[in-house]
């Protein structure tokens, strides 16, 4: 388990599985050659996906 984000992912996390704390959960990441050389908190998504509101259609219109 990783709790500090900003190490340098090295040759030793190569083809390993890792959990990353990120302040209120644990995630799991997988480590393979194109990692090694980064920081272990690239890999792991902070921000919540934000999407719109749906709009509900009115359904009794006035009719003229």
């Amino acid at each position: 388990m990783i709790f500090c984000r900003s190490t340098v992912v090295t040759t030793i996390f190569k083809n390993r599985v890792a959990y990353i704390y990120k302040g209120d959960e644990i995630v799991r990441t997988f480590f393979t050659k194109y990692n090694i050389g980064f920081k272990v908190g690239e890999f792991t998504v902070t921000r919540k996906p934000f999407s719109f509101p749906i709009k509900k259609n009115k359904k009794n219109k006035k009719k003229r």
